[in-house]
């Protein structure tokens, strides 16, 4: 009799192996089918190797500079922050994307996102990685075309950014040509109104810097090149300083109540030499502060036409 329990006991044992190996496999296949159909590889970030999926189909950003990006490259973000629906040369680009922000982690899980786009400097990054793989970019890390490179590799676009430096290049070669013409070795300076002076930009920092000192290679006042561009994105200058700063020509960037700011009705504006010859040209502050594909397209148009319609 108790070798017959014993029997029965082993039976059921190699029974309950059995289903439990067949059941394994049967998980194991449906997750190697799950790889098949949404591979990954992995992604050097800058914050850490990531496990990113091969195609995206969700994926929100949350970091504002890098929207155009994806943009151009043909990826319609899920959700974005709502600083990028401010955009003007964006209109019609994000319609049925969400407005977000790093710090509404519920919002973002209901999204269901299968790729994130962050800021390193985001403190809500750790959290992310729990809703989906996050990658995090150090903005000051690349210049705009290395930006472009590193973005089309994330997402498998890499032909589309390839496609889109080529074409930038050769806007760039005929563009720096007709306008080095116009200009000569006159000085561009870049500046932002603010309570009580201006921000003063170099070529890192949107505002057309990108544009004007690196595509199209006009230089810069010398105080401009030697305390910003070769040291800082930007630099904050007094309303008193703002002549050393100032180059022949000014492009200002200014919000809808420019009229009321200290700094144009001071004397100092009003004597400078680009105000009088009439050589300052407005930024709109909604553009001005990205550096992406699709805005410096339309920032080379506006800042070619400027400078050759203004002698």
């Amino acid at each position: 009799m108790k070798r017959k329990i014993n029997a029965w006991i082993f039976l059921l044992v190699c029974i309950c192996v059995t289903v439990s190996a067949c059941s394994n496999k049967k998980d194991e296949e449906e997750v190697e089918d799950v790889k098949k159909e949404n591979p990954f590889f992995a992604f050097e970030a800058d914050n850490g190797i990531i496990d990113v999926p091969e195609n995206p189909q969700k994926i929100v950003v949350l970091s504002t500079p890098y929207v155009g990006y994806l943009l151009q490259l043909g990826i319609h973000p899920v959700a974005v922050p709502k600083l990028a629906f401010e955009n003007p040369y964006f209109k019609g680009m994000l319609e049925g994307t969400e407005a977000v922000s790093s710090d509404a982690l519920e919002e973002i899980m209901m999204l269901e996102p299968d790729l994130i786009i962050a800021e390193i400097s985001d403190e809500s990054i750790e959290d992310l990685q729990g809703v989906a793989p996050t990658v995090a970019f150090d903005w000051d890390k690349r210049n705009y075309l290395q930006k472009m490179m590193a973005l089309g590799h994330l997402v498998r676009k890499e032909k589309e950014a390839e496609a889109w430096l080529a074409k930038w290049e050769e806007k760039v070669t005929i563009n720096k040509d007709i306008v080095q013409k116009f200009i000569g070795n006159k000085t561009i300076s870049i500046m932002q109104q603010t309570a009580n002076g201006v921000n003063v930009y170099g070529n890192q920092a949107g505002h057309g810097g990108e544009v004007i000192y690196d595509a199209l290679e006009l230089k810069a006042p010398q105080l401009v090149q030697h305390n910003i561009i070769d040291r800082v994105p930007l630099l904050e200058v007094p309303i008193e300083s703002i002549p050393h700063y100032a180059g022949d020509y000014i492009y200002l960037s200014t919000s809808a109540d420019a009229n009321n700011n200290p700094v144009q009705n001071s004397t100092i504006w009003m004597n400078l030499p680009a105000v009088k010859n009439n050589r300052v040209f407005l930024l709109d502050e909604r553009t001005a502060s990205f550096s992406d594909p699709i805005t410096l397209d339309k920032m080379m148009d506006k800042i070619v036409k400027d400078l050759t319609q203004s002698q």
